[in-house]
C-alpha cells in the first residue's frame, strides 16, 4: 500500500485552502444567488451577537453557538458581515486542517488520502448548501462545517492507523471534534459521536476513548465557564421548542 508523504499532503492541503479560500475573499464582498430569507435570518443572529446577545440565552435557536462565533469574532474585528463570513470559512478550514491532514496521512493510502483531504476542506470552503441548484448561498453553512468535522472524527475513530499507533493523540482529536459538533449542531453529535465511541471500543482502543472523554469534558467545562452554567439547559429548551413546534412539524423531504 502506497502511503502519502505527510509533509507533501499537509502542504498541498494548505495550498488548497489558500487558493480556494483566497478566491472567495478576493471579490471584496459576498454576492448571493439564492436563499435570501435564510441570509436575513443569519444576519439577524450575527447582528444580535455582535451587540452582545447569545443563542439560547437571549434568543431561541436550534443551532449551536459555534456556527456563528467565528463570523461574529471577525465582525467585531472590523470586517463587514459578508467578508466576515467568507474569512470565517477560511478560518474554520485552517482549524480543521491539522486534524484532517493527520487523519488522512495515518489512515489512508496515497490516492484516498488526497481525495479525503480535498473533499473535507472543500466542504468547509464551498459557498453552496449542497442541493441541485447552482449558485452562491450561505444557507445551512453549519451543515457543511458539521459534516467536515464528522468526517475527520469518524476517520480517526473507525480506521486503525497504518503505522505506529498514537491512541492519546487520536483520542484528544476525537474528543475535541466531538465537542465541536455539540456546540455546532447537536443532531450531528447525537447521531455520530456514539458511533465513534463504539468504533473505538470495538477496536480495543480504550486509551483513545478515555483521552477523548477527558478532552470532551475539559472543552465542555471551558465552554460552560465562558457561556454560563445555564447555557446547556437553555440549549435543550430551544431544541425542545423547535421539535414540538407546529410551524415545521416535519421538516425536510418526506420519504
Amino acid at each position: 500500500m502506497s502511503r502519502p508523504n505527510p509533509y507533501i499532503l499537509t502542504g498541498l492541503l494548505l495550498v488548497f485552502i489558500a487558493v480556494f479560500g483566497g478566491l472567495t475573499v478576493l471579490q471584496d464582498g459576498l454576492y448571493l444567488d439564492t436563499h435570501e430569507a435564510d441570509t436575513y435570518h443569519h444576519l439577524d443572529i450575527l447582528f444580535r451577537m455582535e451587540d452582545g446577545a447569545y443563542p439560547h440565552r437571549d434568543f431561541v435557536s436550534p443551532i449551536g453557538v459555534l456556527a456563528f462565533l467565528p463570523v461574529v469574532f471577525l465582525m467585531k474585528s472590523g470586517l463587514s458581515a459578508g467578508m466576515a463570513f467568507l474569512w470565517a470559512q477560511v478560518a474554520v478550514a485552517l482549524i480543521l486542517w491539522p486534524a484532517v491532514s493527520y487523519g488522512a496521512a495515518t489512515r489512508l493510502s496515497r490516492g484516498p488520502a488526497y481525495a479525503f483531504g480535498l473533499l473535507v476542506l472543500g466542504l468547509v470552503l464551498a459557498l453552496t448548501y449542497g442541493g441541485a441548484d447552482a449558485g452562491v448561498s450561505i444557507s445551512m453553512h453549519y451543515n457543511r462545517w458539521a459534516w467536515a468535522v464528522s468526517f475527520a472524527m469518524l476517520l480517526l475513530a473507525i480506521l486503525p492507523p497504518l503505522d505506529r499507533p498514537a491512541p492519546v493523540l487520536d483520542g484528544v482529536l476525537i474528543g475535541a471534534l466531538a465537542t465541536a459538533l455539540l456546540l455546532l449542531k447537536i443532531t450531528f453529535f447525537a447521531g455520530l459521536v456514539p458511533l465513534a465511541a463504539l468504533a473505538l471500543l470495538w477496536r480495543g482502543q480504550q486509551a483513545a476513548a478515555v483521552a477523548g472523554l477527558v478532552t470532551g469534558l475539559a472543552v465542555i467545562m471551558v465552554a460552560t465557564a465562558l457561556l454560563g452554567p445555564g447555557h446547556w439547559l437553555a440549549y435543550l429548551d430551544d431544541l425542545r421548542a423547535v421539535a414540538t413546534s407546529e410551524v415545521r412539524p416535519s421538516a425536510g423531504v418526506p420519504f
